[in-house]
């Protein structure tokens, strides 16, 4: 979890006292605390059911769309009928930060109304997969504005990921892990978004602690 997520929920709540929206706040408070147990949780559990992580999600979503407003873009979580929620695991936290730059790089950037699907699907009898996919302003366009409004700051945002692919594959002796990356293009050639694929090996085998 990326710590200025943190820090800009403790402001969020400050803002709605500031501004006399107690009840606001107190929603907010209660979503927050929730959110941050599931992350202490997840600290010990890595690798959760989707059940989990379809509630733990929607929480952060929703916090997220507290701070800009629902109306700002929507959220949707769908799951292959051949996957047993209750069964199949997922790294919650490889999860989490695309959602995250989905809203941060992708949609923040829109005038329109933005939209983030998130997709479980059986890809063979041994692979998972999990799509973030967005309809924002796309990668490139992201790294132009990005550089505009903080030239100094690097992101680490493809090392992180190679690295907890790398850590996964080692951590579950395989190699079948994955992270598939495309730019989302419209009819005329502009950029429509952006898709992230998260191929793993079936592992429900594994026990959940």
């Amino acid at each position: 979890m990326n710590p200025h997520f943190i820090f800009n929920c403790l402001n969020s709540i400050n803002n709605f006292i500031l501004h006399d929206q107690n009840h606001q706040a107190s929603k907010y408070l209660t979503k927050f605390s929730k959110l941050i147990r599931q992350i202490l949780d997840n600290t010990d559990t890595p690798l959760q059911a989707i059940e989990r992580i379809v509630t733990f999600m929607n929480l952060y979503v929703e916090l997220e769309q507290m701070r800009f407003g629902k109306n700002r873009f929507d959220f949707e979580i769908k799951v292959d009928t051949r996957l047993d929620v209750h069964v199949t695991v997922f790294p919650t936290m490889m999860i989490q930060p695309h959602v995250e730059n989905a809203i941060w790089h992708g949609l923040m950037h829109r005038t329109e109304q933005g939209k983030i699907i998130l997709s479980f699907h059986r890809e063979t009898s041994t692979l998972v997969s999990c799509t973030i996919e967005d309809n924002g302003v796309g990668r490139a366009k992201s790294k132009e504005i990005s550089k505009q409004l903080s030239p100094s700051r690097k992101s680490k945002g493809t090392q992180n990921v190679l690295e907890s692919i790398e850590t996964f594959n080692r951590q579950y002796n395989t190699e079948g892990a994955k992270i598939i990356i495309d730019d989302l293009y419209d009819q005329t050639g502009e950029p429509s978004g952006t898709k992230v694929k998260i191929v793993l090996p079936d592992i429900a085998q594994f026990k959940l602690c």
